[in-house]
């Protein structure tokens, strides 16, 4: 069920909280009339009276203005037990970028702001509570926050003074800021205080993700050839593919990509990925000439080198797969949903920043396979790729993403490799997957906290401010 929080002038006691409650949710929740329980919101909590509802269909928390910094007026809270006793939420922490000096009620949160207000509308509607908080809100020896709730209305982001949040999800959207001392400073004592209940704690190198998945017996198969860049190492991919690409070690978007593409026997086409729609195009003669090239391109960046795969096409046009794998209400990895990515034309690159172009994935792969059973195939082997390499990526690092999202490879033989698995999932231009992800990461939030919510029923208040 739903209550809500209301401020009370009249409550006189210095932590005084009533919640009323109708009598069916009071015997649900194990409770005595009369009786006092600890209500927790976010890592507040105060003690409270229990007592039956006036009204037969509403809930309510009222509660003193010393109080007024523990909880939440105005917003229809779930009400549930968790371990700690009773809950209302959860309180969901979100940790972005954006300039801590915005005013106190604006109507963006900056560049994720869709993504945001998404999530914290997706959030009320199952009677949690999104609040956004820029890093340097995270001081430890703080007892509250000051952190960005939407309005009830959705019209506005107001800054309040909040309790420390149930949950932490980290979408701090910045390599380079990410890596700044301070920074790593907040990550880790964040994860001193939340452990796993503080999720998605940093960007993947690469590198590491190859290795980690190339040693383990149930990932191995979908990893492609891919080597550190050297010369050594450039000697031998070259000998033994025919297309390769270079990638940043710690790069994003497919910026500074560079594919190879060998012309003859001692030739080679060189294309760099320099910005969004931009390709430069060089002809490298001989393996001392490609070295040249590449290493003007790369400077002192950390590249690796990996196998082309001959991608399937759709309309004449390489396209990958852009898988998002999340985990559900019960902690468990779930597929939340799929599509097609198609390089743009002479692009070599399918990010759309990069020109790259849409498409759903049925549509994309009747277009390379014609036969259903098997694009039928195909795309349950995608399906079962994404869940294998997520738990296998989420093993290695210790359980501690609630979602990744995968770049995966479907060859003309329509054998599956992964390029990529991202920690900091792109927002999907689908909507049926945009509105399944932030469901999900509910979900998860009440997963991590152990927090059974009571249904809204006939008994159970579901009431306005």
């Amino acid at each position: 069920m739903r209550v809500t929080a209301r401020l009370e002038t009249g409550l006189g006691g210095k932590g005084e909280c009533r919640l009323e409650l109708p009598p069916p949710a009071i015997s649900r929740l194990m409770l005595a009339d009369g009786g006092r329980v600890t209500i927790h919101f976010g890592h507040a909590h105060g003690l409270a009276e229990v007592q039956p509802a006036t009204r037969p269909r509403e809930g309510s928390l009222r509660f003193a203005p010393a109080l007024s910094g523990r909880f939440l007026a105005g917003h229809p809270l779930r009400l549930g037990r968790s371990p700690e006793g009773v809950r209302l939420g959860p309180l969901i922490g979100v940790m972005t970028l954006f300039a801590a000096s915005r005013p106190r009620v604006t109507a963006s949160l900056g560049p994720q702001d869709a993504s945001l207000r998404g999530l914290a509308r997706t959030a009320a509607a199952q009677g949690a509570v999104v609040a956004v908080f820029w890093p340097g809100a995270f001081r430890p020896h703080r007892a509250a926050l000051r952190g960005y709730v939407l309005s009830p209305s959705g019209a506005r982001w107001r800054r309040l003074t909040l309790p420390w949040p149930d949950i932490v999800y980290n979408r701090v959207s910045s390599r380079s800021r990410e890596r700044r001392a301070g920074l790593q400073a907040v990550y880790r004592a964040l994860d001193a205080r939340y452990g796993p209940r503080f999720f998605n704690p940093g960007y993947l190198d690469k590198w590491d993700v190859y290795r980690w998945l190339r040693a383990r017996p149930d990932t191995a198969a979908y990893m492609p050839d891919t080597v550190r860049f050297g010369s050594g190492g450039l000697r031998d991919m070259v000998a033994r593919h025919p297309v390769l690409y270079l990638k940043q070690s710690g790069g994003s978007l497919g910026l500074g990509i560079i594919r190879i593409d060998r012309l003859g026997s001692s030739a080679f086409l060189v294309r760099h990925q320099r910005g969004p729609g931009e390709v430069r195009r060089f002809v490298a003669r001989g393996l001392g000439g490609l070295r040249g090239t590449v290493r003007r391109l790369i400077k002192t960046r950390a590249y690796l080198v990996q196998q082309g795969i001959d991608l399937a096409t759709f309309a004449g046009r390489a396209y990958d797969v852009r898988a998002l794998a999340q985990k559900d209400g019960r902690g468990r990895w779930t597929l939340t949903g799929m599509a097609a990515r198609v390089a743009g034309r002479g692009g070599i690159a399918t990010h759309v920043p990069n020109r790259g172009t849409r498409q759903p994935l049925l549509t994309a792969l009747r277009s390379s396979f014609g036969s259903e059973e098997l694009v039928a195939r195909i795309a349950a082997d995608l399906e079962q790729a994404t869940l294998i390499l997520a738990r296998g990526l989420d093993e290695e690092r210790g359980d501690r993403f609630g979602e990744l999202s995968l770049d995966l490879a479907v060859d003309r033989a329509g054998r599956i490799r992964v390029l990529e698995l991202n920690a900091k999932p792109l927002r999907f231009d689908e909507d049926v997957i945009r509105q399944q992800a932030w469901l999900r990461l509910v979900e998860y939030s009440r997963y991590l906290l152990r927090f059974n919510p009571l249904p809204d029923e006939a008994d159970a208040a579901d009431s306005g401010s």
